[in-house]
């Protein structure tokens, strides 16, 4: 079946009673493409109704606006293989979107916002969540639920998530609750706020996760947190490994590890914002790591300058060339992709008087 709302020029529009569904499609609508449509005013705007004899397979959900509706924007249960590609959800008074039981479903370059819920939750296996763009939402921003497995949260923006109380969706910009597997990797997650209390971070961990991995992403400007774990955040047996990310200028603390069970997490390989981080012992207090129990945060990402020639013959015309390089030592972890970095001198010339030059592979000349 393909739904086709007046083709790629224009837009159809399906307005609602405030309740009820937009669209419905069922387990016998596998294949089926949903394109083009605003959809506004219903309880959900999409119920995709597959159930565990008979998922929807192979759905495609592409370039529709869904709004206004009181539940949420996209729902579905039983979903395989699905596409939701260049949709926005919006001003919704529930959700954004929100698929269970689900197995290799990819979500890519939605625009989810303004929803009184959390942005997107996914409760399935083999997910790709990438290069969506969430922000100004009141619970979490992208959620991955309890029982997901090998999930790959890549390259996404959310943004001033977390602004109301969630009734249990109170984690943060990016949330992982008893994951199995999880990758995130490459996002950025700024502004978040404390809508859900003193513990809302940029990324969040709850619920036993196993398998974690959190790799080079930018957290940074969160009102609590950069990077929050539960005490029950993650299985004894399986710690996370958090590396090669930029955190800092987060309100309370860089990282809050709440958690007592060993292995403790790997977080080397980061950068604070500073060549020394600073440690508090304090769960009250402010730094970028807190010490209350034990992780493994050493070597971190520095910031060193390096000079070739090391000396030059003082005639006013020699010149040596200098090498910022922001890498961790022993494993080496590079700071993020396209860090800038601003150099001045007091001594001899630059090509101005505040160059401003871009990292690659952790390294920029000046």
């Amino acid at each position: 079946v393909y739904l086709d709302g007046a083709g790629s020029g224009s837009t159809t529009t399906l307005l609602g009673p405030g309740v009820g569904n937009g669209i419905y499609v069922d387990g016998g609508a596998d294949g089926s493409t949903i394109e083009g449509f605003l959809i506004a005013d219903f309880g959900y705007g999409l119920y995709l109704g597959g159930v565990s004899g008979n998922p929807l397979q192979g759905i495609t959900v592409t370039n529709n606006v869904i709004r206004d509706c009181t539940t949420g924007a996209v729902t579905g249960t039983y979903v395989y293989t699905g596409t939701f590609a260049d949709n926005a959800f919006h001003h919704n008074t529930g959700f954004g979107f929100d698929v269970d039981s689900g197995n290799g479903n990819t979500i890519v370059n939605n625009h989810i916002y303004e929803n009184t819920g959390f942005g997107l939750r996914v409760r399935s296996n083999n997910s790709l969540v990438s290069r969506n763009n969430i922000h100004n939402v009141g619970w979490d921003g992208i959620r991955i639920g309890s029982g997901a497995t090998n999930t790959r949260v890549l390259t996404n923006t959310v943004s001033d998530t977390n602004g109301g109380t969630g009734g249990g969706y109170d984690l943060g910009g990016i949330a992982l609750n008893g994951t199995t597997g999880t990758r995130v990797e490459g996002n950025t997650v700024t502004y978040v706020r404390a809508g859900g209390g003193s513990n809302t971070a940029g990324v969040a961990l709850d619920g036993s996760n196993a398998g974690t991995v959190i790799l080079n992403n930018m957290i940074r400007n969160n009102v609590n947190h950069g990077i929050w774990i539960s005490s029950s955040g993650y299985s004894a047996a399986s710690p996370p490994e958090i590396h090669g990310n930029s955190i800092y200028s987060n309100g309370r603390f860089g990282m809050y590890n709440d958690s007592t069970a060993s292995p403790f997490p790997n977080a080397v390989g980061n950068w604070w914002g500073r060549n020394s981080p600073i440690v508090s012992s304090s769960p009250s207090g402010t730094g970028d790591i807190y010490a209350g129990w034990n992780e493994i945060y050493s070597p971190v990402i520095r910031l060193t300058l390096g000079r070739w020639p090391t000396a030059i013959v003082a005639d006013g015309v020699s010149t040596s060339t200098i090498t910022a390089t922001m890498r961790s030592s022993g494993p080496v972890y590079p700071v993020l992709e396209g860090t800038l970095i601003s150099f001045t001198t007091s001594l001899g010339d630059l090509e101005s008087p505040t160059v401003v030059r871009s990292t690659v592979d952790g390294q920029t000349p000046a």
